[in-house]
């Protein structure tokens, strides 16, 4: 198990044993990534994983070893979460931070990243195990929190940390799915914000964001900034914020 993407046995063995005395789970990050950090979740998120095989052919499929055991894990990309991660990448120092276990998470990602844009990958190790739930602490992560969002379709992940959740539907299969490309445009007027906190909570209400006052902010925004955010229509995905989801 480990909690970056660098390989290697003996530093996870190292960073195993070390994790101990360690008051974060990430080092110091590193100056040439962005200012925000994006922490997302992986299973059901970004993608669908089944022990079962599906009644088509899946995107990635992989073999795995857990305790001894081998199995065969078929897994279904959510639409655009290429594009979704090499543009979030611009705007953010990218961290994976799954419920998963290390041995079935690192080989996905291994094929998923293939730009190589996530900078690091947190596990179940590092979550809170709460009377059976996996709960993510962000204040271990070792970023500023004011500059750290986690994108998860789980509130029970980010219980600890409302303030920085971001959530986003359940994704299984469904092809024509758009999520990705809908809430890119909201997390890159929040890579740009002085406190992400702040609008986060004007913005997500009942674990679902508000897209009508996203499209206020951002339209706010680009009157300020002299029509400096153009791409924005281009990545909206259903063309408009009117459907609350």
């Amino acid at each position: 198990c480990k909690s970056t993407h660098n390989n290697g046995n003996s530093s996870n063995v190292h960073h195993h044993h070390q994790q101990q005395q360690q008051p974060f789970f990430l080092p110091p990050k590193n100056k040439k990534y962005p200012k925000k950090t994006l922490i997302l979740d992986l299973d059901e998120t970004l993608v669908h994983s089944s022990f079962k095989p599906f009644p088509f052919k899946p995107d990635i499929s992989l073999h795995i070893v857990v305790d001894t055991r081998t199995h065969n894990v078929n897994v279904l990309k959510r639409p655009f979460v290429n594009e979704f991660l090499s543009r979030m990448a611009l705007f953010y120092e990218l961290v994976i931070f799954t419920a998963s276990v290390a041995p079935y998470a690192n080989p996905l990602l291994d094929i998923l990243d293939n730009h190589k844009v996530i900078s690091h990958r947190l596990f179940r190790q590092h979550c809170v195990n709460t009377s059976g739930l996996y709960i993510k602490n962000l204040r271990k992560v070792g970023r500023d929190m004011k500059n750290m969002i986690i994108l998860d379709n789980n509130p029970i992940s980010y219980v600890f940390n409302k303030e920085n959740g971001v959530p986003i539907p359940t994704w299984k299969s469904d092809r024509n799915d758009k999520e990705l490309l809908k809430i890119m445009p909201f997390l890159e007027y929040l890579s740009k914000v002085d406190d992400v906190r702040n609008i986060v909570k004007q913005v997500v209400k009942n674990n679902s964001i508000d897209y009508n006052e996203v499209n206020k902010l951002i339209q706010s925004d680009n009157s300020s900034s002299s029509g400096s955010n153009k791409n924005y229509n281009k990545h909206r995905g259903d063309g408009s914020y009117n459907n609350n989801s």
